[in-house]
């Protein structure tokens, strides 16, 4: 599809085919730019408001997706089992439409619900943190180290193994106490109760 950024520029942006994926290490601490902030939020699913400041000192991998885009939610599973393996991993997805209907809070709102998204979800209508990062893909993620730096800065595109592959370098970096998670993990099934055992016969008359 088409999207306008600034003054009535159209850049192509890319849904429905993989994007290429990076094959470059993590950016050297250094000289990694810090992580642009989440900006033209309109609303947040599964959590109170976040930044990308409020969340230093967490490992975090924003994700940027839009619900009637088939790859992006062939992600889910990929994210859900990061999410399972590296509980210290802050998940926030950007949720940056496609088409008209999906600017709509209630629309989001229900297909976060029925795709079982659990992580944090940022609005992001008319995709002002999406030309942030200049990301011109979904899926798209990006890996931000502790203090805020954007490490995983690739040209849009998931790369799971290189994704698997750097997570444990930066969880490990600064380790600090573990910090709570946010967002609404699945409740686990609750477990029958008991039967209760038959009551003993009454005593004859």
């Amino acid at each position: 599809g088409l999207a306008v950024v600034g003054a009535g520029v159209a850049v192509a942006v890319h849904c429905g085919v993989v994007g290429p994926t990076s094959t470059t290490k993590l950016l050297a601490a250094d000289t990694a730019p810090r992580a642009p902030e989440l900006a033209g939020i309109s609303a947040f699913d599964n959590t109170a408001p976040v930044t990308v400041a409020g969340l230093k000192g967490r490992v975090v991998l924003v994700d940027f997706w839009t619900y009637t885009c088939i790859n992006c939610r062939r992600t889910f599973p990929f994210l859900r089992a990061l999410q399972k393996n590296y509980p210290e991993l802050t998940i926030v997805g950007v949720h940056s439409p496609e088409f008209g209907f999906e600017k709509v809070h209630d629309n989001v709102a229900r297909a976060v619900k029925e795709l079982d998204v659990t992580w944090p979800v940022a609005e992001d209508p008319e995709m002002v943190t999406w030309r942030a990062y200049s990301n011109q893909y979904w899926p798209a993620d990006y890996l931000v180290d502790r203090p805020g730096r954007a490490r995983s800065f690739p040209p849009g595109a998931r790369n799971e193994a290189a994704t698997q592959t750097a997570l444990p370098d930066l969880l490990n970096q600064r380790r600090t106490a573990p910090l709570p998670r946010i967002g609404h993990p699945p409740t686990p099934a609750q477990p029958h109760a008991p039967t209760p055992p038959p009551h003993p016969p009454a005593p004859p008359p």
